[in-house]
């Protein structure tokens, strides 16, 4: 259909129109960080934490404030008088439940002759002649010396209990009164760690850097187009196109009810620096039949016909790259996958649409100064590369090789916290929980009696239980942990009047009965919901440790199952180590294969779209070679680097063999343009290479500075996806230069895999 200035101007008003649209409704787009949402689907462990949560509660609705004294001790009155104004304070905030400060804690001591307990503050602060006595006493309360007070006496955590499981819209007014709080008390040092803080560090982060990228994205854009092309009105055709494409993924996402998470944060940079890819062998294409005389109409028509097909399969294998991450089981990586894959398909969609509109309407108007001209370089470039056709191989043999020993030392592993960088505020104040107290990394353990004859507190239970807790502190090196066990043994020592060498087990089947009691009220009060079912044939054990990674909490957990295993014996106690951060190790650890299951879509698409386009198997396996190097160059750049497999990481590979294929599809559709007007391969091959270097080169430009915009991230997984894809294009690039045109045969005959039908 041919395309008049009336249908251009009606394709353009309707373009302005759905931009007007698309844009009213991207401003409406939602921020939101769920780490939740990378646990793995459909899984038994993840269901299995699911319902042990509904029993008793999130494992991470809490704030951690540490203080730290440089000067002093957490002893001094002054500090403590702070600490309490402190403890007072958080009360009013809403959303908070309950704090847990040294100036509030207390033991209850049980008189064993007249039978009731009084409280007793473990802190007599305003009694400054108890200050040794309590520090002392401190140093032997398991439960807080080392949790809540750190070992040099330098150091205090408090820890807030806030509303459970409240939203991005909670957790930003939440963490910006804590933090004010705080920081109004005038303490030498404070530190503020929590999912909750985090989920609004998180959330401003990802507001700012989306217009930040973006604008820095398309400054850089509009540079590299006008020092390529030197006319502001030849590149504001494909600029606006992109733009377009932005705001219409933007306002697609909002109306299907996608938020804006750290993951779809680079969507728009993305479309931006892929798009304009897209169109960059279209303008090249038409500002050269305008430079040869054509017309306006005329460039436009050709530039469809020659170059359309070709920007379809690249948009496809693009499409594919991105939509084949929708396998990864992630709700965050599936979401992008397929949200780039749709942006990338609406900016091929308006390069068929609004680009030749836009074309026909201001192509008269395109009056390019002295452009970069290669065509001189390129025919030298391709001599000297078929004149060494074997020592390129070789070469590319070796690099092959080398990569492959890289890749080999690749390793998954992940830290809870490794996303922001580390110089970080909040990196800063989750190091200092890690430092200086247990860590911050939950610890979380399902203990389930299966037979109803017996309950939790029964003797020989608890005592597998005692076992349980030594070997997990012995191999977590945690804390204190909070379990059925602690609860006997802190009450055996209120009934001995608070003596340290208490906590332990009871001997007294008499003293243990007691005991119960005691804790049976307290749970029919609710006070050890979290904790207890009401059976009590259920429970959780809690604690926190270092964040160690998930390589070596795998480790760790595979020789902590044997052992636990060996304790309960043919006792009928079922332990299950559950948790967040158990949940998101396992995801990382299936990851690999999740994205394998994904790439191998990709090459089995791509490699279809190859044969048909060229009918070909050889041609197939050619255009394959020049792309599997940069997927080895990046396994192998990270195994030396010592850049581990993590979803930030294993992305890359679908995502870069989607895009880093689309230029070796425009050489091998300009060689077959070539192959039809009767030339020999000998002669096809340098036109071919002369004609679609320029735009090769200038889409590899593109992307490899599109992409290094996102190294400047705050986010690690953003900035690997920004600064290791811009190195595989850079490798992509060489492959497509100097590897692909030496896999052709020069002399014309029934092994040449391209011919001239």
């Amino acid at each position: 259909m041919k395309l008049t200035p009336l249908k251009a101007k009606i394709i353009l008003i309707l373009s302005i129109l759905l931009a007007g649209f698309s844009i009213w409704r991207a401003v409406l787009v939602e921020y939101n960080y769920d780490f939740e949402a990378f646990f793995p689907k459909k899984d038994p462990e993840t269901a299995f934490f699911q319902e042990f949560r509904k029993k008793f509660g999130s494992d991470n609705d809490f704030i951690l404030i540490g203080l730290h004294q440089k000067t002093g001790s957490v002893y001094d009155p002054a500090f403590l008088k702070k600490v309490s104004i402190l403890t007072d304070s958080l009360h009013k905030i809403r959303f908070v439940e309950k704090v847990v400060s040294p100036t509030n804690i207390r033991s209850m001591v049980r008189d064993p002759l007249m039978g009731f307990g009084v409280e007793m503050p473990y802190l007599r602060w305003q009694n400054p002649e108890f200050r040794a006595d309590d520090s002392i006493a401190l140093t032997q309360t398991p439960e807080y010396y080392g949790s809540m007070f750190s070992k040099d006496g330098k150091s205090v955590c408090l820890i807030l209990d806030h509303t459970p499981y409240i939203g991005d819209t909670a957790c930003g007014p939440l963490s910006a009164q804590v933090n004010a709080l705080v920081a109004s008390l005038g303490f030498d040092e404070y530190h503020v760690a929590g999912r909750c803080v985090g989920q609004a560090f998180y959330i401003d982060l990802i507001q700012g850097e989306l217009v930040l990228f973006l604008g820095i994205a398309f400054v850089l854009m509009v540079t590299i187009l006008f020092l390529m092309y030197r006319s502001w009105v030849a590149i504001s055709a494909p600029l606006s196109m992109v733009l377009l494409a932005v705001a219409i993924t933007l306002g697609f996402m909002e109306v299907t009810g996608k938020s804006m998470d750290v993951m779809a944060s680079a969507i728009p940079t993305i479309l931006v620096v892929v798009g304009l890819s897209v169109t960059i062998h279209s303008l090249t294409k038409f500002l050269k039949e305008r430079a040869n005389g054509s017309t306006v109409e005329e460039a436009t028509s050709t530039t469809i016909k020659n170059i359309g097909l070709a920007n379809l399969f690249t948009t496809l294998t693009t499409m594919v790259g991105f939509g084949s991450l929708a396998s990864s089981g992630i709700d965050p990586i599936d979401d992008f996958g397929l949200y780039t894959a749709a942006g990338v398909g609406i900016a091929y969609l308006l390069s068929l649409t609004y680009l030749p509109a836009f074309f026909i309407l201001f192509g008269h108007r395109f009056k390019p100064g002295k452009s970069v001209e290669w065509t001189d370089f390129f025919a030298r470039l391709i001599q000297i590369i078929l004149q060494r056709r074997r020592a390129i191989w070789i070469v590319c043999s070796l690099i092959t090789l080398f990569t492959l020993i890289g890749a080999l030392q690749v390793r998954e592993n992940t830290l809870l916290l490794e996303d922001l960088a580390r110089d970080s505020k909040i990196s800063q104040d989750f190091a200092f929980f890690g430092e200086r107290f247990q860590g911050t990394r939950p610890l979380e353990v399902a203990v389930e009696i299966t037979d109803s004859s017996l309950d939790l507190f029964d003797p020989v239970v608890l005592a597998k239980m005692e076992q349980m807790e030594d070997t997990l502190r012995f191999y977590y090196q945690t804390g204190f942990v909070f379990s059925p066990v602690a609860m006997v043994k802190i009450g055996n020592r209120a009934l001995s009047g608070g003596m340290p060498d208490a906590y332990e087990l009871p001997k007294s089947s008499a003293r243990l009965r007691q005991i119960v009691r005691e804790i049976r009220i307290l749970e029919n009060g609710g006070k050890l919901n979290a904790y207890l079912s009401s059976d009590l044939r259920s429970a959780r054990m809690k604690g926190l440790f270092k964040d160690i990674g998930s390589k070596r909490a795998f480790e760790l957990r595979r020789q902590i199952e044997p052992a636990l295993k060996k304790i309960i014996g043919n006792s009928p106690i079922r332990v299950t180590l559950t948790g967040t951060a158990e949940l998101i190790d396992k995801n990382n650890r299936n990851l690999a294969l999740n994205i394998g299951q994904g790439l191998l879509i990709s090459f089995l698409f791509i490699m279809g779209i190859v044969y048909y386009l060229f009918r070909s198997v050889k041609i197939v396996f050619i255009s394959l070679l020049p792309n599997i190097l940069p997927l080895l160059a990046l396994a192998g750049l990270m195994g030396f680097l010592g850049i581990s497999m993590k979803i930030s990481t294993a992305v890359l590979f679908t995502i870069a063999f989607g895009i880093a294929v689309d230029d070796t599809i425009h050489f091998l559709a300009q060689l077959r343009v070539e192959r039809k007007k009767g030339l020999p391969m000998s002669e096809a091959i340098p036109n071919a290479f002369v004609y679609s270097g320029k735009p090769i080169v200038i889409t590899s430009i593109i992307l490899c500075s599109g992409f290094l915009v996102l190294s400047l991230s705050s986010f690690m997984a953003t900035r690997l996806i920004g600064l290791l894809t811009a190195f595989v294009m850079v490798v992509a690039l060489m492959g497509d230069l100097i590897l692909l045109p030496t896999l052709f045969k020069l002399k014309d005959g029934k092994s040449n895999p391209i011919s001239e039908t």
